[in-house]
Order: structure tokens, then sequence, then C-alpha cells
């Protein structure tokens, strides 16, 4: 079974590698002292928010034009949610704009005219809301 990789309805390369999948942080947590040096923690759960950073490496999940065109489209959208799939299991995300760029792609070959026959390497930051 092929694996499949879309969001908000443009197919990406699956071979492009979720960076973050086993670093996101499901507590949050704040500490305070006391006068008198005591420790008082903060502590919840949390339920949204998982990034979801896919990154192209140098050999493999490039991108074609077509592709870098359609996400900037998607990642100009202020507020958005999208749907992505990643290989049959769906999540709603929006673009991680605070933690700029959301999105950015570097062509292996720079070039002043891109064509269709050029291939990128991005990074697509996302979260789950």
């Amino acid at each position: 079974m092929p694996v499949t990789l879309t969001l908000g309805g443009v197919s990406l390369n699956p071979s492009m590698e979720w960076i973050d999948r086993h670093q996101s942080q499901k507590v949050d947590q704040a500490v305070q002292r006391t006068l008198g040096g005591g420790l008082i923690v903060y502590h919840r759960s949390l339920f949204n928010g998982q990034s979801i950073t896919l990154a192209a490496q140098e050999d493999a999940g490039w991108l074609t034009l077509d592709q870098v065109t359609a996400l900037e489209a998607l990642a100009a959208q202020a507020g958005a949610v999208f749907v992505i799939d990643l290989n049959g299991t769906e999540y709603s995300v929006m673009f991680r704009h605070q933690d700029a760029p959301a999105f950015s792609a570097e062509p292996f070959v720079p070039r002043l005219n891109e064509g269709a026959q050029d291939y990128f390497m991005a990074t697509i930051k996302l979260m789950v809301v």
C-alpha cells in the first residue's frame, strides 16, 4: 500500500519527514518560588497544539514548483484550518505563523525563472487544533 501525504487537498511528497513527531509536549508546567523558599508547581494537560513539522531532506521529500505555489497559497490564509492526512491518519491543523516562517522552500538550483522541472527542499510548520 503506497504512503500518502496531503495537506488541505495538496498532495505532498510522502518522503517528507515529520521531524518533531516524538518531541511534542502533552503537559504544560509553570514553577514559582515563594518568599520562604518553597516551590509552587502549576501544571495542566494539553489536548491540542501538537507540532507537526514536515521537512524535506537532501535526498528525499522534495516538492515541485506547483506544490510550493499551492502551499504558499494555503499559508497565506490567515486563521485557516486544514486537514492533513498522514497515511490515513487525519489531523485538523493550522500553520504555525508564530514560529515564522510557517512555510519555506529553497530551490536545489536557484534560477531567475523557476520552472515546473525544478525541485525544492521545503519546511512546513503546523500545529494540531
